[in-house]
C-alpha cells in the first residue's frame, strides 16, 4: 500500500502538470505513448523553475510546496478544459511510425525495462550513488531548503550543490506530500524512469532517423547492450536526466523539419529541466546542437536556418544553470587548496593519456557506431540534418581527446569524460541506423555483403551480451548480478544497526568510517562527519572535505591522543560513534572502548555504537592544573579544554578564548555544576582561527571572569592535499598510502627539487614554529626538505636508526606577510622522502624541538 500511495503522488506531481501543458502547447500528432515522456519532462521543468524560484526568493521548501499546490489546482482546472474530442485538423496531423510495428516494439522494450526495474530494484549497497541522492532528498526535508544545499552536513553553503538538482526536490515533494520515507520514493522513481528513458530514446531516434526500423533497432541496441537491461541506476540524475536532454534535442530536430513553433515550446522548458537535473546535460545539448548546426552548414542543408533557431532557443534555455554550476564548482577554497579531484575511473592523472582509440572506442557501441557512420555520410551529403548531427557527435569526442586543452589538462580530461559519457548513446543510435540501412539493402544486389555485415554484427554482440545482460541475470558474486545487489541491500543487511539508529533525534551527528557514513546518511538522514571524496559536496570539499576525512580516520584508527580525539568529537558536534569491527585494528578498538567519554549503547554483528558523554572529559583528559587548560598547543579544528572545581551556584557561564594582541575571540555557553570535585569543559577551535597565542577564561553570569590559562593555536595541513602533489605522478610529489599516515595518505617524492605548495591565510611578520611529520626508514641516511613560509626558508633534515614517523621542527621568521607554505625536496637518502603533514604554531621559546626518534603509535 505504501508503494501504491507513493506511486499515486508521483504520477500527480511528475506527470499530471506536464500532461496538461502538453495538451495546451505540445505539437499535434505525436502517438499517445510517446507523449508520456514529454509530459514528464514538462512536469520536471515546472518543478525546476519553482525550485530555483524558491532558492532565489528564499521561501524554502515550504514555499515551493505551496506553489506546487497552486500548480496542482491549475492542473485540475486545465484538465477540465482539455477533456474534449480531437478536431479533424488534429486527427489529420496524427503521425505514424513506419513500419507501424516499430512503435509496438518500442513499447515492448519499455515494458521489459519496467519489469527489469521492478525485479532488480535500485542500487542500495556498495557505496552506490543512491545514498547521495537519498541524503540530498532528506536534507531538503530536514533543513527546509528549496534545493539541496546541506547534504550530509549542516554546513551552510552559498549555492545548491551542483551534484544534485531539481530531481531531488521533485522526489522530496513526493515524499512530503505522500508522507512516506524517501527510500520508498526512490524505489518508485527507479521503476518510473526506466520505461520513460526507453520511450525518450526511441523518440530521439525516430526524430533523427525518420525511420521507425532504425529507431527501434537503435533503441534495442542501447537498452540491451549498453544498459544491459540494468535499470538499478535508472533514477540517478546523470542517467534518467539524459531522457530530458534526448527529448529537448528530439523536438529541436523536429522543429527544423516541420517549422512548428509548438516543437520549440516543448523543447525549451525540457532543456531547462535537463540543465537543472544534472550539470553534464547542458554540455551534451550544446555539443549536440553545435554538431548538428555545423554539419548542416557544411553541406548547406535547407533546414539549417530553422535548426539554428532551435539551437539558439534550446541552448539559451540550457545555458543559465550551466553558468551557475561552473561558478559554484570553480569557487576557490577559503583557507585550503585541493590537489585531488573526483575523476571518473577511466581517467589517469597524466597528460596525453586519451589519444584515441583508447578512450572513446572502448566498447562495441562506439566502435560499430563509428564504423556504420560511414554509411551515414551519403545521407549527410544529401543534406539530411539527422545524419550530420550524428556524424558530428561521433567525431567531436575523439577529436577533442587529442587536442592540447583536453588531453593535457586535468579540467579538460574531466570535462571530456563527462561529455563523452552523455554523447555515447548517439553512437548506439548510429549503429542501429546503419543496421536498418543494411537490412534494407539485403533484398537487392548487395544481399551478400549485407548478410556478411549482419553476421559480423551478431558475432560482435555475443561477448557484449555475455558481459552485459547475461551477467545481470546469472547469480554470482559479481556486482553486475541482480542477485548480488538484492542480497546485499543495506536496508536488509543493516536492519539491526538501522533499528539502533532510528530512535536517535534529528540533531544526531555520527562519526564513522566515511564509506559507512555515506551509506548511513542516505538511509537514516542523520548528519555525519565525513563521506568519501567522490561524494563530498563541492562547496564542502574545498572548505574542509580532506580535513573531515583525515580527522575521522585518525579518530577511528587510533592515531590521536586523548585530547585530540576529544577535540575531533567536540569540533564536529559528534553525538555518537559507530565502529565497524571488520578491518579495525585492536589498538584502536581498545582506545575507543576504554575512553571514558564513550558509552556503548548498542552493538551487533560486526559493529558497535557509542554515545559521546562530555561529562567524562574530566576523567578522560585529567588535566593536571586547576584551574587550567590543555593541551597547550591546539590545531584549529580541534578543541581546547578547561578544568575547574566549581563551588558556586549551578549557573550558566561562558567559556571564552581571546587572541593575545589580536581581535579574534570565540566562545561557547556551558552549565556550571556543583556536585563533581572538578569538571572539564571543551571549547571547539574554529577551523579558520588565526595562528597565535590565546587566553582562556570563564565568564560568569554576573560578568566576573575567571582566568583559566593560555594556549597556542596552530594550523594543520595535509601534505597530500598541497598543490603540485599529483596522484600517480613520477616526476614530482605524489600520493602514497599507509595506515600510519594521518588520514591514511601522505606525499612522497624521489627527485631533488620537487616542490609542492599551498595558499594559506596570511600570516603577519613574526616568528613561527613549523613542524613536518616525516617518515624515517631507519637507514641513518640523511633526508632534507626546504620548508618556506612566504619568503622565509628553513631546511629540515632527519636520519636515525629506527624506522617510523617523527616530527621535525624548526623556527621560521618571515619578514613580510606570508600567504603560502611550500616544501621542496633538497636531499634524499632513503628510496623516497615522505612528508605526511605540516603544522604551524607561534614560536614559543624552548618548544620548537624535533622528536628524538620515530613515533611508536603507528
Amino acid at each position: 500500500m505504501t508503494l501504491a500511495w507513493v506511486s499515486l503522488w508521483a504520477l500527480a506531481l511528475l506527470l499530471w502538470p506536464g500532461w496538461v501543458m502538453w495538451r495546451w502547447i505540445g505539437p499535434r500528432g505525436l502517438p499517445p505513448p510517446l507523449q508520456v515522456a514529454p509530459a514528464f519532462g514538462l512536469s520536471m521543468a515546472v518543478i525546476s523553475a519553482l525550485g530555483w524560484l524558491g532558492f532565489v526568493l528564499g521561501i524554502g521548501f515550504s514555499g515551493v510546496k505551496a506553489l506546487v499546490m497552486v500548480v496542482l489546482a491549475l492542473s485540475a482546472f486545465g484538465t477540465a478544459l482539455t477533456l474534449r474530442p480531437h478536431h479533424e485538423a488534429e486527427k489529420a496531423a496524427d503521425e505514424a511510425t513506419q513500419p507501424r510495428w516499430a512503435l509496438w516494439a518500442a513499447l515492448a522494450i519499455a515494458l521489459a525495462a519496467t519489469i527489469s526495474a521492478v525485479y532488480s530494484g535500485p542500487w542500495m549497497s556498495f557505496t552506490a550513488d543512491s545514498f547521495y541522492h537519498l541524503a540530498a532528498i532528506r536534507s531538503i526535508l530536514a533543513h527546509g531548503t528549496a534545493l539541496a544545499q546541506e547534504v550530509f552536513f549542516s554546513t551552510p553553503v552559498s549555492a545548491p550543490d551542483p551534484t544534485s538538482g531539481s530531481w531531488q526536490l521533485a522526489l522530496a515533494l513526493v515524499a512530503g506530500f505522500s508522507g512516506q520515507d524517501p527510500i520508498a520514493v526512490w524505489r518508485v522513481a527507479t521503476v518510473l524512469t526506466a520505461p520513460l528513458a526507453v520511450l525518450a530514446f526511441f523518440t530521439l531516434a525516430w526524430a533523427i532517423t525518420r525511420n521507425g526500423l532504425a529507431a527501434v533497432i537503435g533503441t534495442a541496441l542501447y537498452v540491451f547492450l549498453s544498459l544491459s537491461f540494468d535499470f538499478r541506476a535508472a533514477a540517478y540524475p546523470n542517467h534518467f536526466g539524459l531522457l530530458l536532454a534526448w527529448l529537448a534535442l528530439a523536438f529541436a530536430v523536429r522543429y527544423a523539419g516541420k517549422g512548428e513553433r509548438r516543437e520549440l515550446a516543448v523543447a525549451a522548458p525540457i532543456a531547462f529541466a535537463a540543465s537543472a537535473v544534472h550539470p553534464a546535460l547542458s554540455p551534451f545539448l550544446l555539443t549536440a546542437l553545435a554538431c548538428g548546426l555545423g554539419a548542416a552548414l557544411l553541406v548547406r542543408a535547407p533546414m539549417w536556418r530553422r535548426f539554428a533557431v532551435a539551437a539558439a532557443v534550446v541552448g539559451t534555455a540550457a545555458l543559465p544553470l550551466l553558468v551557475v554550476n561552473v561558478l559554484t564548482l570553480s569557487a576557490s577554497a577559503p583557507y585550503a587548496s585541493m590537489a585531488q579531484v573526483a575523476f571518473p575511473l577511466r581517467v589517469v592523472h597524466h597528460p596525453w593519456t586519451w589519444v584515441w582509440p583508447s578512450f572513446w572506442y572502448y566498447n562495441v557501441g562506439t566502435i560499430f557506431g563509428t564504423a556504420f557512420g560511414i554509411v551515414l555520410v551519403r545521407r549527410w551529403l544529401a543534406k539530411e540534418l539527422g545524419a550530420g548531427l550524428v556524424l558530428g557527435a561521433l567525431a567531436v569526442i575523439p577529436a577533442a581527446a587529442i587536442s592540447p586543452f583536453f588531453a593535457s589538462t586535468y579540467v579538460g580530461q574531466y570535462t571530456l569524460a563527462r561529455v563523452g559519457d552523455v554523447i555515447e548513446p548517439l553512437a548506439w543510435l548510429s549503429w542501429g541506423w546503419g543496421l536498418a540501412l543494411v537490412i534494407g539493402s539485403a533484398r537487392g544486389k548487395l544481399r551478400v555483403p549485407a548478410i556478411a555485415i549482419l553476421i559480423g554484427c551478431l558475432l560482435a554482440m555475443v561477448p557484449a551480451t555475455v558481459s552485459g545482460p547475461l551477467a545481470r541475470v546469472v547469480p554470482g558474486s559479481s556486482l553486475r548480478s541482480f542477485a548480488t545487489s538484492r542480497s546485499t541491500d543495506l536496508t536488509v543487511a543493516w536492519r539491526d544497526r538501522l533499528a539502533a539508529l532510528a530512535p536517535l533525534p534529528p540533531s544526531t551527528v555520527i562519526l564513522t568510517h566515511p564509506d559507512t557514513a555515506y551509506e548511513l546518511a542516505g538511509l537514516t538522514g542523520r548528519e555525519v562527519v565525513a563521506v568519501p571524496l567522490t561524494h563530498t559536496p563541492a562547496q564542502v570539499e574545498v572548505k574542509d572535505g580532506p580535513r573531515r576525512r583525515t580527522d575521522t580516520l585518525d579518530a577511528l584508527y587510533g592515531r590521536l591522543d586523548s585530547a585530540n580525539l576529544a577535540g575531533v568529537l567536540e569540533h564536529y558536534r559528534v553525538t555518537h560513534v559507530l565502529v565497524d569491527l571488520e578491518g579495525e585494528n585492536a589498538a584502536a578498538l581498545l582506545q575507543l572502548a576504554s575512553a571514558q567519554i564513550l558509552v556503548r549503547v548498542a552493538s551487533g554483528d560486526g559493529w558497535l555504537l557509542y554515545r559521546y558523554d562530555p561529562s567524562g572529559l574530566d576523567a578522560f583528559l585529567h588535566l593536571t592544573t586547576q584551574p587550567g587548560t590543555g593541551p597547550h598547543q591546539v590545531v584549529a579544528g580541534r578543541a581546547v579544554f578547561g578544568r575547574l572545581e566549581w563551588r558556586g551556584a549551578p549557573d550558566p557561564a561562558r567559556l571564552e578564548a581571546d587572541q593575545v594582541g589580536g581581535t579574534r575571540t570565540f566562545s561557547r555557553t556551558i552549565q556550571l555544576a556543583v556536585s563533581p570535585p572538578s569538571e572539564t569543559w571543551a571549547l571547539p577551535i574554529p577551523l579558520d582561527a588565526t595562528v597565535g597565542q590565546y587566553t582562556l577564561r570563564l565568564v560568569l553570569a554576573d560578568g566576573t571572569s575567571v582566568a583559566m590559562g593560555a594556549f597556542a593555536v596552530g594550523r594543520l595541513y595535509q601534505a597530500e592535499d598541497m598543490g603540485g602533489v599529483i596522484a600517480g605522478g613520477s616526476r614530482g610529489w605524489t600520493v602514497e598510502g599507509g595506515s600510519a599516515y594521518e588520514g591514511g595518505l601522505a606525499a612522497s617524492a624521489v627527485n631533488v627539487g620537487s616542490t609542492a605548495q599551498q595558499p594559506i591565510p596570511a600570516l603577519p611578520p613574526g616568528s613561527y614554529c613549523v613542524a613536518a611529520r616525516v617518515y624515517d626508514d631507519g637507514s641513518t641516511k640523511t633526508n632534507a626538505v626546504d620548508v618556506s613560509l612566504g619568503d622565509a626558508h628553513t631546511q629540515m633534515a632527519w636520519s636515525g636508526p629506527a624506522a617510523g614517523l617523527r616530527w621535525v621542527r624548526d623556527a621560521v621568521t618571515p619578514g613580510h606577510q606570508a600567504g603560502s607554505i611550500a616544501i621542496t625536496l633538497v636531499q634524499r637518502g632513503q628510496p623516497g622522502v615522505v612528508v605526511d603533514a605540516l603544522e604551524i604554531y607561534p614560536l614559543v621559546e624552548g618548544e620548537c624541538k624535533s622528536d628524538a626518534g620515530a613515533f611508536t603509535n603507528t
